[in-house]
């Protein structure tokens, strides 16, 4: 989830040593990778359509939106947008205030985005739905012209 209030995070920031020091357990308990699909942080990966792309062999090709892993023998792809993995300490419950070890997690870009997803689609409904009953509303109260 973007951050919206940082001062939720441990040391009232991003960039306080509380969780920063947070931030390095994860990272070490993860050995520095996706701990759902394994990407090493760093690496240079390329999206590929609805796949994403790692470089070495065998090639390895994960579905965006599956957390399972196909091995082919093939050569690694070489097309598509190069990116820098770089992973973020996700809140598994989306409470950025809860900062137990069991609900975070070190995830690659796309893994955090599929953990946030349901969060955000809830929200939007949400937002969605506030805004149709706030146009009903609104449409009870206008005045129409009479004899025009």
């Amino acid at each position: 989830m973007p951050i919206t209030n940082p001062a939720l995070y441990p040391g009232g920031s991003l960039q306080s040593p509380q969780w920063q020091l947070l931030r390095t357990a994860v990272l070490g308990r993860a050995r520095n990778r996706c701990e759902f699909c394994g990407l090493i942080n760093g690496t240079n990966i390329r999206r590929c359509g609805e796949f994403v792309c790692y470089a070495g062999t065998p090639a390895r090709v994960l579905l965006r939106n599956d957390t399972r892993q196909a091995t082919t023998t093939h050569p690694p792809i070489v097309w598509g947008e190069k990116v820098r993995v770089s992973l973020a300490i996700a809140h598994l419950n989306q409470d950025a205030r809860d900062n137990r070890p069991h609900n975070l997690r070190a995830l690659c870009q796309a893994c955090h985005h599929s953990v946030d997803a349901p969060h955000r689609a809830k929200k939007a409904a949400k937002v969605h739905a506030k805004r149709q009953t706030d146009q009903y509303i609104g449409s009870l109260f206008v005045a129409e012209k009479v004899g025009a």
